[in-house]
Order: structure tokens, then C-alpha cells, then sequence
């Protein structure tokens, strides 16, 4: 586990490009690579699936990343964090991997 790990509110929007990212606790939108097999629908807000398709996310639901130091990466579009050790409302974990 990371000492001072990721987390953030879920958020997205289907007129952005990235269509799903973080809002961490200081407000700052933080740009995120999601696991593979992971996708984003719109009906009707945001929500993320994992690879077996059960919904994870919603708008506002808190995903802490227990693997990822906030220091790893920088959050932008150039260094996007890298989603490992998922926590969604600290209920749901998956591992990289596994």
C-alpha cells in the first residue's frame, strides 16, 4: 500500500476526451489510465465498469488507489496515473493483475 496513495471522486463527461478521470480532495482534475478491460458508459451519467462489466463507479463515488503514490505520477494528460490496487467506496478492491 501506499503511504500517501491516490484518491478521488469519480467525474466525466462525454464532450471531454479523456471521458472519465478523478477530482482529488484539493478540487484538481487528475487524468487516469484505467485497467484493461475496463470501459466508461453515459446512461445517464458517468460510470465505470470493470472487465466482467459490473459497475464499480458513478459520478461522486470515492476511488482510492491504495498501490499508487501520489508522487508516481503527475496526473495530466502527459502522466496519467496508472490504476492498480482500486478501492471504490471502500467496498471493491482489484489488483493488477489478478
Amino acid at each position: 500500500m501506499a503511504v500517501d496513495h491516490l484518491i478521488g471522486r469519480l467525474d466525466g463527461s462525454t464532450d471531454d476526451k479523456d471521458l472519465a478521470w478523478l477530482v482529488d480532495p484539493t478540487g484538481r482534475r487528475v487524468a487516469v489510465v484505467w485497467p484493461e478491460g475496463f470501459s466508461v458508459q453515459f446512461s445517464p451519467d458517468v460510470a465505470l465498469f470493470n472487465e466482467q462489466r459490473i459497475l464499480v463507479a458513478q459520478r461522486g463515488t470515492v476511488i482510492e488507489m491504495t498501490q499508487v503514490g501520489r508522487n508516481d505520477h503527475s496526473g495530466t494528460d502527459e502522466d496519467p496515473y496508472l490504476a492498480t490496487g482500486l478501492l471504490f467506496g471502500g467496498c471493491y478492491q482489484l489488483k493488477r493483475g489478478t
